[in-house]
């Protein structure tokens, strides 16, 4: 049966509605470290936020948009702090969505946008980050729309268009450094496919596109080459990239999505060799083409940095290739809309949609448990009165109550994390006054004694991201 491009369309919207409902059930509002380090983050002055984020490995504007989205929500429903920062994350994945669906499917054909919100809806690796309190969300969203606004640009050469590839070239910079990669392999690989059409002035704009996102992200250049310098270290004896090819060959094959990943990568080899017997270098396959060769490269990229600049510590890891996969999905759904028989499209939609029930099911199964989890941990902070000051044995510890207790001054036992000392609101000293304990392992007694405390009870013992909690009531220092 033939479909229309409308009812293509309308296929097409239902299934990011779907995808995107499906997704939402990990907005549970349990947090690991990295997202209360985000939280925490947000909750500072626009300021502040700048200066601690310099401080940090990040570019800022993740933060920035978090902020902005949460103020409101934080304080009209302050207990609902933890999911709207996971909600945020939800509106950009909803936004990939869309854009691979609809817009993809403007330019490429209906077919592709369909295509293209099955690949993405059904990838695991974008589904756990959609509604991670982090920026990779964000950084796919910027890809991604970088991406379409140059191909806008190669049909029909607006100013507006190369306007527009180079802003969210610069979001992507500004959001994370390896979207920003993304973004520049995707100019890169489209450039290279003007120059083959033999189309000059198309070349230049993307190039043009890409420089004008350099000079906006030059305020920025001097922080960055800073948290560069500040992430050499030593210690290990083998290098980390050894071990990181590993961890790339389990996140494109982990055993919960391998059939799907597999899939998707014959494709690849598929849609190149269709491309090559059946294609035109002015066809949409082509453009399909360059876009899944910046993800590839983007990847290639970073484990060649990750060799050259620090063998010996992680700067490029597998969830940074998520603003990628964008790239990747659309320039396959493009390949597969344009090389593959409708009756073989539909047949990989089906093990597509076999392969994200698959994964759908862990996924509910794993929002499940942390709402347990997240019962627990209500009732264990619900015995804490406001301003209680909360002793942490450690900085994990400390970002946790700072997250979920923010009305709490938190003492650390450690004076060592200078940083986080600012991030966090830790206190160095006070400990005497303190009456709840957080750590993750029983305290040994005599470190107490030290500080003249004692325990008061057995208190509460939870896990959170599969992070051992223990939540103890403190008896104060004896004068």
């Amino acid at each position: 049966m033939n479909l229309s491009d409308k009812a293509l369309r309308r296929l097409t919207l239902a299934a990011a509605v779907v995808f995107l409902v499906l997704a939402a059930v990990g907005c549970t509002g349990l947090l690991w470290y990295d997202e209360q380090f985000s939280a925490v983050l947000a909750r500072h002055s626009w300021g502040e936020l700048i200066s601690l984020t310099a401080q940090d490995v990040h570019p800022p504007l993740y933060y920035l948009i978090l902020k902005a989205l949460c103020m409101l929500p934080d304080a009209l429903w302050p207990g609902l702090y933890t999911v709207c920062c996971q909600v945020v994350s939800l509106l950009a994945y909803a936004g990939a969505l869309l854009a691979a669906g609809l817009w993809g499917g403007r330019l490429f054909g209906a077919r592709t946008g369909l295509l293209a919100v099955v690949c993405l809806g059904c990838m695991p690796s974008v589904m756990d980050y959609a509604t991670e309190a982090r920026m990779y969300s964000w950084g796919l969203l910027f890809v991604l729309l970088g991406a379409l606004c140059a191909v806008e640009w190669l049909h029909a050469p607006r100013p507006v268009w190369a306007v527009g590839t180079g802003l969210f070239a610069a979001a992507s910079l500004y959001t994370h450094y390896w979207a920003g990669a993304a973004a520049g392999m995707c100019l890169f690989c489209l450039a290279v496919l003007a120059l083959v059409r033999r189309q000059p002035r198309r070349c230049a704009g993307l190039l043009a596109a890409g420089v004008g996102a350099l000079i906006l992200f030059a305020p920025w250049v001097p922080v960055l080459l800073n948290q560069m310098g500040g992430t050499a270290s030593g210690g290990e004896t083998v290098p980390l990239s050894l071990y990181l090819i590993r961890g790339y060959l389990e996140f494109l094959f982990s055993s919960g999505w391998g059939p799907l990943t597999l899939l998707n990568l014959l494709a690849i080899a598929a849609g190149v060799a269709a491309f090559g017997l059946r294609g035109r270098a002015d066809g949409p396959a082509a453009e399909g083409l360059a876009l899944a060769a910046a993800a590839g490269l983007t990847l290639l990229v970073g484990m060649a940095a990750q060799q050259l600049l620090h063998p010996t510590r992680v700067i490029f890891q597998g969830r940074y290739l998520v603003p990628a996969l964008g790239l990747l999905w659309l320039g396959v759904a493009a390949l597969w809309g344009r090389c593959l028989p409708r009756a073989l499209a539909a047949g990989v939609l089906v093990i597509c949609l076999a392969c994200g029930a698959m994964n759908t099911a862990e996924l509910w199964a794993e929002a499940g448990q942390e709402r347990t989890e997240y019962a627990r941990l209500t009732q264990a902070l619900a015995a804490v009165e406001p301003g209680e000051p909360v002793l942490a044995d450690n900085y994990y510890r400390a970002a946790f109550a700072a997250c979920y207790l923010p009305d709490s001054p938190i003492v650390g036992l450690s004076g060592e994390w200078e940083f986080r000392i600012r991030m966090f609101g830790l206190q160095t000293e006070g400990e005497e006054d303190c009456r709840w304990l957080i750590c993750g392992s029983w305290i040994p007694q005599e470190k107490l004694d030290s500080m003249g405390l004692t325990l008061a009870g057995e208190g509460i013992s939870f896990t959170a991201k599969e992070d051992e909690y223990r939540f103890l009531p403190l008896n104060p220092a004896q004068p």
